[in-house]
């Protein structure tokens, strides 16, 4: 299994983050390991849930996210991304 630093790293390569002067990949750092930290508290509260309640809030949460980085997406490019 790959670590978080690993992911960043990928990610950062695969985004043209890791072009970027210092400072401006340090803020996207902070951003990308601040949704890590995010995930891994909702996986820990997910775990402490009934299987069929656990899988109903990650089907929301999941709808949720797509939703968001849809319009996202469309705020920066300024159409629909698939």
């Amino acid at each position: 299994m790959k670590t978080v630093a690993q992911r960043w790293v990928e990610a950062s390569v695969a985004s043209g983050v890791a072009a970027l002067p210092a400072a401006q990949r340090a803020a996207f750092m902070l951003t990308f390991y601040g949704g890590f930290i995010a995930c891994v508290q909702a996986t820990m509260e997910l775990a402490e849930l009934p299987e069929a309640e656990a899988m109903a809030r990650l089907q929301a949460m999941h709808a949720e996210i797509s939703e968001v980085h849809g319009l996202a997406e469309q705020a920066i490019y300024g159409a629909t991304v698939q």
